[in-house]
């Protein structure tokens, strides 16, 4: 009999999780999928003078996308992700936390007096830091979009922990997501999205991990796989789901199994059915991200498919002058 998570055991399941690190320091599940593209950021650092942007509206619903292919041509200057979002774009930003201590200290100095709580109770060093650069590139980010000084935006939290602005005129959606050294970030308006990444690496019980997380038609989907494929499809599997979760902003209160997701190399990147229906698993939207190599992440969000906008990864020291020099532009 395979076991199924239920809200019951929420809280068992997510002492599973952290024994695993499958939590990372995401900040908790919620997002939707739904649709097909999968997007890949090439997984090297870009220059000032090689600032490219892809548009990535149309792609292969079953096989990933190079960032850099030759194919994709990049997209008019004015729409490049910068300090203002065209009418339905999601723009994607990749990022490399390690950075060098000047980077860290800048980060560090915009934060808020909870953010520095939060930074502070991390036990070691190198996660004190990478929470600062990645919280500090998240509010450089919004501050770049809303002509707002960074250290001044405020933020609220939902009753399951999913962040949002407060008292900004633009209607700015966000989410993200860091796993090892990386961390993504997903933006637009009027529409909630949901981004979760995961460092693909060994996994004890696999099996056992997916019958107490997946739904069983997942499950048989993982099971059918040759074992050496079946980490990655847990992985590719996991990040759709907490995409999806994060979406919806429904933290540990959504069952994973309540939903399902094709996770199949080759497959169309869908959900299957939500709560057992099919017709509202197609109204959302889900893509497969791979920002680098050894990593797996996911976006969602609930409307009809939306134009994606993204930059190959850079460092966070990179990023912030990328922003510091488009921001003397504007």
């Amino acid at each position: 009999m395979i076991a199924r998570v239920n809200r019951g055991l929420a809280f068992a399941w997510a002492g599973v999780c952290r024994s695993q690190g499958l939590f990372g320091h995401n900040s908790r599940r919620c997002l939707k999928a739904g649709s097909e593209n999968r997007i890949a950021f090439g997984g090297f650092l870009v220059s000032l003078d090689q600032r490219t942007v892809q548009s990535l509206t149309h792609t292969n619903p079953r096989k990933p996308i190079n960032l850099l292919s030759p194919v994709m041509q990049p997209i008019a200057p004015s729409h490049t992700p910068s300090g203002e979002l065209v009418e339905r774009d999601i723009h994607l930003w990749a990022v490399q936390l390690g950075t060098a201590k000047d980077v860290v200290e800048r980060c560090q100095a915009i934060l808020s007096p909870d953010e520095m709580i939060r930074e502070s109770r991390f036990r070691f060093e190198h996660l004190r830091r990478e929470f600062a650069v990645s919280r500090g590139v998240l509010r450089s980010l919004l501050s770049h979009y809303l002509s707002v000084p960074a250290a001044e935006l405020r933020f609220s939290y939902g009753t399951r922990g999913k962040p949002s602005l407060v008292g900004t005129e633009l209607d700015l959606r966000f989410n993200s997501s860091r796993s090892g050294n990386i961390a993504l970030y997903s933006i637009t308006r009027q529409c909630e999205v949901g981004i979760d990444v995961e460092q693909v690496r060994a996994l004890q019980d696999v099996e056992q991990l997916a019958c107490r997380a997946f739904c069983t038609e997942e499950v048989a989907d993982l099971l059918s796989l040759p074992a050496v494929d079946r980490e990655s499809a847990f992985f590719r599997c996991w990040t759709r789901k907490e995409a999806y979760v994060k979406a919806v902003g429904g933290g540990l209160s959504t069952p994973l199994d309540s939903f399902r997701v094709a996770l199949k190399p080759g497959d169309r990147i869908t959900f299957m059915h939500i709560d057992g229906d099919p017709d509202e698993a197609r109204t959302w939207q889900l893509h497969e991200v791979l920002p680098a190599p050894g990593y797996i992440s996911a976006l969602a969000y609930r409307d009809s498919p939306r134009p994606l906008l993204a930059r190959p990864i850079m460092s966070a020291g990179e990023l912030l002058t990328v922003l510091a020099k488009e921001n003397r532009q504007l």
